[in-house]
């Protein structure tokens, strides 16, 4: 939770509009659920969800991708980017500079921020 909360705050400096910890109800062909993000960002021609780990997993992606993705893509009716926050890596592709995950709506990041 600590590593998430600084991850918000470096957020929220570079993007006011950042919420973090916003649960949304949905409902899809398993029937009603909700989810919670770690945090959001509202843009007129994209979303970002960031989803914070202190280790890079799988689990993040899917995720963002199965979970996330859908639901903020549907009610904000825009592309969603998604962006995984990890202190430790398992690979190599990452951005220095989480600004960099604008330049391509609807992609993919890992963010290396070691907090």
């Amino acid at each position: 939770m600590a590593y998430e909360r600084k991850v918000g705050k470096v957020l929220r400096t570079l993007w006011p509009m950042t919420r973090s910890a916003i649960w949304f109800a949905f409902e899809d062909a398993n029937g009603p659920g909700c989810c919670q993000m770690d945090h959001l960002a509202v843009f007129p021609d994209q979303v970002l969800v960031i989803e914070c780990k202190l280790s890079e997993t799988d689990y993040a992606w899917l995720q963002i991708e199965a979970l996330y993705a859908p639901v903020l893509g549907e009610y904000f009716q825009r592309p969603v980017t998604g962006i995984q926050a990890t202190r430790h890596l398992r690979n190599e592709t990452e951005i220095a500079d989480v600004r960099e995950a604008l330049t391509r709506p609807g992609g993919r990041f890992l963010w290396h921020y070691l907090g």
